[in-house]
Parts: C-alpha cells; structure tokens; sequence
C-alpha cells in the first residue's frame, strides 16, 4: 500500500503555474460563454408560457372591455361570450385573473434563466389569487348565510354579485375550517404576506417602516403639543411684562414737575377736555400706553410718531389751549430748553384732584417715558428671535434618489462580493447616511477599501465610510445629497432644549445626521479647538456660539475676550456690553491679553483658597447673598486666527495658551481657539494634549485631519460647515452641518445690544492688559537687543550641543577637534569655540597646548538640549 501511495505521487505530472492559469481562464471563458448563450436563447418552452399567458390576460381585459361597450348598445359581440365562463368561475375577480396572467407572463420572461425564482414567483401568486377569491366571497356572505349551490354560485358571479363558482367553494372550505371571522382574518393575513413576499419584500420590514412610522407621528404630536405648551406660556410670560411695563409708565405721586415741548401734538389733552366726566390722573390715556406698550417683551418701545408739518400748523392753537388750561408757558415764553414748571396744584384733570406724575419728555417726533431707575441700573435685554431667520418649515427628501442610490449602493457591493442589507437610512440637511448591516463573515475592512468605488457608482460629491457606527452593529456610509438645506440658527436657538438648559455657557453647534439638534456645553469640554481650511465655515460656527452666548447669558454672567488678529473678523461686537475688554486687534496686545488671563486665573486660585473653595461655581453659591464679596463672571477667550499669532510670538502664546488649558476650568475660564492653517508649527503637541475637544471643517489633506481630529476623514468633508465635531471623551467623531447665521443678522442682533446696553469695559483689567503688554514688549526687545542673552539662536544652539558632546568624550575642545569630529571647516570651527566661551560653557584657551576645558556637567548638558535655555547665573559664574 505505501509503495502504491508512493508511485502515485511520483507518477503525477507537474502542472505550470502558467498552464494552470490558462486553464482556469479558458473553463471561465467557456462557462461565460455558456452562459452568454443561454441568456441570448431561452428555451421554447417558456416563450411558449410567456406567449400563452400574455394572451389569456390580455384576451380576458379585451374581451371584457366589448361585453361592456354591447351593455350599452345592446347587442353582444362574439368576443363578449367568452367573458361569461371566466365571470362564471371568478366573479369579481375576472379583472385579477387577467392582471395576473401578464404578471405571470411578465416574471416568467424577466426569470427564464432562473427556474427556482419563477416557480417561487408562480406559487405566491396562485396562493395569493386563492386567497383573495377566498376572502372576498367571505366578505360578501358576512352577515348572510348564503347555501353553497353551484348553479346560485355560476348565476352570482355572472351577474357580478359574488365570486363565481371557484370563489364560492373556497370561501366555503374557509368557513368550515375556522370559522367565518377567523377564516376572513386569515385569508387577508395570508393574502398580505403572500403579496408582500411576491414583491420581494419580506413581513418583518413592512411591520418595522409601519412602527416606524407610527413612532414618528406620536413623535409629532408629542412636539406640537410641547411646542403649543410653550408657546403659551410665552404668551402669558409676555401679557404679564407687557402689564408690568403698563404700571411702571403709570404716574408716581411723589413727583412735582411735568416738562412738555413746545411742538408736541396734544391729542390726549384735547380730548380729554371734550369729555364730560373728567377721567382719573392714575388712568393713562389709551392712545399713549398703546404708543409705548406694543410689540414683544424684548422688542424695543415702538412709539407714535407726529409729522413735523402737523406739529407747527396746529402748535399756536395747542399752545393756547395748554397754557390756558394749565397755567404754564410755552415757546418763547419758556425756558430756554422749552419746557417750564408747572405748579401741581393748578394740574388736574379731575376737581379737587392734584396731579404728581413722573417726569414726561415730549419731543415733537415721538413720546418717550423715561423712568429714573432705569438709567441707574441697566438691565441686559435679550435679543428677540425675530433678527434671526427662520429656515424652511417643510423640509422634504427626494424619496426616489434615496431609492435609487440604496439600489446602486447594494448592486455595488454584490459586484464585489460583500454581501450585505440596507438596514436604515439617516436623510440629513447635507448627507443621508446608509447604515449597512454586512454578513457573517464579511470584513469590515472590505467595506472601507470600497470607498472610492461607490463614490464613482453613486457619483457622489464626497463619500466617507464610518466602520463600525458606534453602537451598532452597522457600517455607516454618508452619501452628499444632490440638494443640500441650509441650518439656521434660529431653528436651533428657538427650542425648548436651548431654553431650557440650566448651563450660561450652552451653545448651538449645527444638526446631525438623523436630523437632530446639536449643542456644546462649553464647562464640559472645556476648551475647544475650531480648524479647517480658507472658505469652509469656521468664523460662522465662531459668530454662531457667540451669539448663541447673547441669547443665552448676561454681561454679569458671561464676560467675553474677543482677540482677532486679521482684525476685521470680530468687528462686528465692538462695544457690546459682554466684552471685558474691546476687541483685540494688535499682536502685542494680544500676547498681553493672554498673560493677563494667567495672572487672572491665578489670582481667582488665591480667591478660592482664602474661602476654601474649589471651583467657581463653589465660590458663586456661597457668596450669593454675600453684597460684599466680589462677583466673578465666566470668561470665555475666543481667539480668531492662531496662526498669526504662533508666526509672530510663538512661545509666549503657546506657554500662556497650555497654561490655560490645564488649569482654567475651575477659575471659569475656558478658550476657543480657531485657525484656518491646521499644520503642526501652528497646532503644536502640547496645545493638542491640552485641549481634548476639537472640530473640523474640510481640509485639503489627510495629514491637516490626523493633525485635527488624529483620525482621517475630514478630508472628505463639503464646504459650507460640514463639520466633524469630537468632544472630549468621545472615540469617534460626530457628523454635524453647522448651524449658519449671516453678516445682516449678526449685525442686526450686534445692534440691537449695543442699543440697550452700553459697554461695561472693566478699567482695571484694560489697565492690566496694557501693562502686560508694555512688559511682553519690553522682554521682547530685550531678549533682541541681548549679544548672547539667556536664549541662543536654534541653529547656534545645536551646533553647540552638537560640539559639547563629541567634547565630554576626552573633556576639552580645540578647533581643529570639532573640525575633524564634525567634518566642519576652520571658519565655521572656530566660531562654534568662540560661542561655547562666549556663553561661559568652556574656557579660555591654554597658552601651552590651546586647548579649552568643559565646565559645565553632563547634567546642565541635558538640561540645555531639554529647554533651549542659559541660565544668567551660569553666564555670571563664567565671567
């Protein structure tokens, strides 16, 4: 037996690598063209089927359409009598019988060279006409017991009455079999899934897109009656500031002078002298609160305006009428800024009433009550919703692209053997997201590899894979929809979630894939690093959280550190009441404003730990009812354009900005950090490990998105705020479209403040500010001025390094010694020995041998190759 085995294998011919595959090719070939020729030839056979069947169906609607034509002119064709025999056997369903007859026809052509799925196909629509005979026979005889005969069965379905004679007995059989409610449940039930399977679908998707739709519209009733619940309370929120507003314009008792202008209309006076029954001094005229309580609680005071013409023609007949009524002069007679005293005895609009009223300014355009209290104590008013616009309400997704691209998306995948199932589809203001549940045995990886395929099938803009979704058990893919939607902010700004949330420092970031809202808690990131390239959205998501911050806080809440270099970015919030600070534009000040913020952060510590504290929000809940203690605001640091700044003052900025970022939080001082050059010189490592949350708009390469995100991925990003949003803690990064606010709004909302509050600039901290810069300035152009200072040049310092260290091998150094270690020439040699003397890191030559000795240790050695520096006092000990 082994000696068998063993001549079999030596006896078995060697096949070439070559040979073999010329083989395999020409079988694929030869099964190819097989099969080739068997899709181009079907067999007879079934277009004998196919023939049939179209002609049954087509013979039964054809004939059915000339019994109905001879009904009207009474006489009966020859094609006519053919109908009766089919009406006999089906009744009603004579129409169903020929529709399914072509569907059969049809699946038999488009599966001729599939006999499993035709057969399949033949079946379920047997099935399904037998049950629907079944059913609608059941139907009819509901509610009465009809005998099974089969002449009244023949007659019924010839006179359209019943289902015919085949319809009749099956419905008996269902009736006998379960009952007849049971029997007709089950006949339906049967006859759905059966129609359902025989379009291709299957009973557990109809039922999930059925629940799903059911939870969207309990969805919708539950967002409209919250959203009806707000609204009145918005409504009752705003009668009671509009009847607050009505009784603070009211008069007060305690004041003695009334000051009128020469050119007001005086309306109100006039009629209330026509009136018969003098009118209480404490009831306002109805025409004037109208004037001044109208519009929302936010809104500015709309006030009636007089035309000037009107004023002068009519102002000498007023004039007389006042002055004899109330005993006062007018015009020239007046003082000289046309207002004069009125004696509060002689006031009265009722007898043995006297008048004490609040000082009222009339002008001759427009009529303004100023209350005293007010100019005291400005109180921040927030901006209405009505600066802002509203996006679309109705909001639709082309259906029939989405079908398409899913259709496109799976013959893709089949092309290159992945097999796997649409599972869900996410529609989005930008993408739509086709979550893809792959099979047992397929690699994720192999999906990712696909990506530029699909894109060329699906010919879409931008592609990006997500592998795996977090959280479930599916492959992300994000399709650019054809029709991009815009995100306004006022759609994210005006919901219950944004007005609800306790937090001062919530913002609004964009929309998400599914559709939903998404903010950012800026306490919980805590410090956030905005970049993407030129044009992609990063100074609107900028002007979108700052605004978001008016909306949401009060200048004695949140204080704003607005610095721009470019310095046109952030002019539109100059002066508003929230800067601590104005806009900073100069790269000095800049430096200065973040050392300023360090010692600030310092000095809130000293605080808390004179009070045995920990936080801000410790130290605002103890001294709350404490009017002497210092109030101390959250300070958010928006810095515009990083890049210029780490260009011009690299290590000052990044020493103050990691400063900040590792201990700020709890001094409640938090920076938002935004650049359009996202390289390493500019987004160093040390910036990056101190600031965990990040986004990213598009970039031009994966390395600026590992540089980011440390991930791939916003390379693949659109323009116009596709954002990738990574919060700190989170693995994965979310896919937002960034909410959009345009220059004419954030104007309008700029304004509006500036118009309600004036700037509330802390003289002390731009005192400090300017006093840090003038130092940063100082040490600047002294470390420039410095011949050797305690900073050497980079290129200078390496090459000393570099000399020292081939020098500690034999502890002394000469020039003609670096010159051979380090292949330098002479000239460049000696001024290498004349810098380590000249920083005191060797000797002075040796009259004998000219050598010079190392004095520094192999530990200051290390300590210069760490921090670039020379200390003063080893410069001090050398001298």
């Amino acid at each position: 037996m082994a000696q068998k085995k063993i001549v079999k294998k030596t006896t078995k011919p060697k096949v070439d690598a070559k040979t073999k595959k010329a083989d395999t090719s020409a079988k694929t070939s030869k099964k190819s063209a097989e099969n080739e020729e068997q899709t181009a030839t079907p067999p007879i056979s079934y277009i004998v089927w196919v023939l049939v069947f179209a002609a049954i169906g087509l013979l039964i609607f054809l004939s059915m359409i000339v019994n109905i034509v001879s009904h009207f002119n009474g006489e009966t064709a020859l094609l006519g009598y053919i109908t009766e025999p089919i009406m006999g056997l089906f009744g009603i369903c004579t129409p169903a019988i020929g529709a399914y007859s072509l569907a059969y026809a049809y699946f038999c052509f488009k599966y001729r060279n599939d006999l499993p799925t035709k057969n399949a196909k033949g079946v379920l629509l047997i099935l399904n006409l037998v049950f629907l005979l079944g059913t609608l026979h059941l139907i009819n005889t509901l509610w009465v017991d009809v005998p099974v005969n089969p002449k009244d069965l023949w007659a019924s379905g010839i006179h359209w009455q019943g289902c015919g004679l085949i319809g009749g007995y099956l419905g008996w059989f269902l009736s006998k079999l379960l009952h007849k409610s049971i029997g007709l449940i089950f006949g339906l039930l049967v006859y759905f899934v059966c129609l359902i399977f025989f379009c291709g679908g299957s009973p557990l998707d109809v039922l999930k897109s059925f629940g799903k739709r059911i939870n969207c519209f309990f969805r919708y009733i539950v967002s409209k009656t919250k959203q009806s619940f707000a609204k009145r309370a918005e409504e009752k929120a705003e009668e009671k500031s509009k009847h607050v507003q009505h009784t603070s314009t009211k008069p007060a008792e305690d004041q003695k002078k009334i000051s009128y202008s020469a050119k007001e209309e005086q309306k109100p006076f006039l009629k209330e002298e026509k009136t018969e029954e003098p009118t209480n001094v404490s009831t306002y005229p109805k025409e004037r609160t109208e004037n001044y309580v109208t519009g929302s609680i936010y809104d500015a005071p709309i006030r009636k305006e007089t035309s000037k013409e009107k004023t002068e023609e009519e102002s000498s007949e007023i004039g007389e009428k006042v002055k004899n009524k109330f005993g006062f002069k007018m015009g020239r007679e007046a003082r000289d800024d046309g207002t004069a005293e009125v004696p509060t005895d002689d006031v009265s609009f009722e007898p043995d009433s006297k008048i004490e009223e609040e000082p009222i300014a009339i002008t001759g355009e427009q009529t303004e009550i100023v209350p005293t209290d007010s100019i005291e104590t400005p109180v921040y008013i927030t901006p209405p919703m009505d600066l802002l616009k509203a996006g679309d309400e109705e909001t639709s997704f082309n259906s029939a692209e989405v079908e398409q691209k899913k259709r496109i998306l799976l013959e893709t995948l089949e092309a290159f053997r992945v097999k796997a199932d649409v599972v869900n589809i996410s529609c989005g203001p930008t993408i739509t997201r086709y979550e893809i549940e792959p099979e047992i045995g397929v690699s994720v990886k192999s999906i990712e590899k696909l990506g530029k395929d699909l894109a060329l099938r699906l010919a879409a803009k931008s592609l990006r894979i997500e592998a795996p979704i977090p959280g479930k058990c599916a492959v992300g893919i994000e399709v650019s929809n054809n029709d991009r939607l815009t995100v306004k902010l006022r759609d994210i700004l005006d919901s219950p979630i944004f007005k609800e949330h306790k937090s001062k420092l919530f913002c609004c970031l964009g929309v998400d894939v599914a559709g939903n809202a998404v903010y950012l808690d800026i306490p919980k990131m805590p410090h956030l690093l905005i970049a993407g390239a030129t044009g992609m959205g990063k100074s609107v998501c900028l002007n979108c959280l700052i605004v978001s911050l008016l909306y949401r806080a009060t200048p004695e809440e949140v204080r704003l550190i607005l610095i721009d270099p470019k310095k046109v970015e952030f002019s539109h919030y100059a002066d508003i009441p929230h800067l601590l600070a104005p806009v900073v534009t100069n790269i000095n000040k800049c430096a200065g404003t973040l050392n300023w913020a360090v010692a600030e952060m310092e000095r809130r510590y000293d605080i808390f730990e004179a009070h045995s504290l920990r936080n801000l929000e410790e130290y605002q809940a103890q001294t709350a009812d404490d009017p002497e203690a210092e109030r101390l605001a959250s300070i958010v640091i928006v810095i515009d354009e990083l890049a210029d700044l780490m260009m011009q003052a690299k290590a000052e900025v990044e020493t103050s900005i990691c400063r900040l970022a590792q201990k700020a939080r709890a001094a409640g001082m938090y920076l938002i950090l935004g650049t359009q050059r996202p390289s390493v010189d500019v987004i160093t490592g040390l910036i990056k490990a101190n600031i965990p949350s990040r986004i990213s708009l598009a970039v031009s390469s994966q390395v600026d998105s590992r540089t980011i995100l440390d991930s791939a991925g916003a390379e693949n990003l659109l323009d116009k705020g596709d954002i990738l949003y990574a919060p700190a803690g989170a693995r994965k990064a979310l896919r937002v479209q960034g909410a959009f606010i345009s220059t004419k709004e954030l104007n309008s909302v700029c304004e509006f403040v500036r118009s309600n509050s004036k700037p509330q600039y802390d003289p002390d901290v731009v005192k400090n500010i300017n006093t840090a810069t003038e130092n940063y300035g100082k040490s600047k152009k002294g470390k420039s001025d410095e011949d050797g200072g305690s900073t050497a040049d980079t290129k200078d310092l390496e090459l000393m390094i570099a000399a020292l260290e081939v020098g500690f091998e034999q502890g002394t150094v000469s020039t003609s010694y670096i010159q051979r270690r380090l292949s330098f020439g002479y000239a460049k040699a000696a001024r290498v020995v004349d810098m380590l003397q000249q920083h005191g890191f060797v000797s002075a030559p040796d009259p004998v041998n000219k050598l010079r000795k190392i004095i520094i240790s192999p530990q200051e050695l290390a300590e210069l190759k760490m921090n670039g520096a020379i200390s003063k006092k080893d410069n001090e000990e050398s001298e």
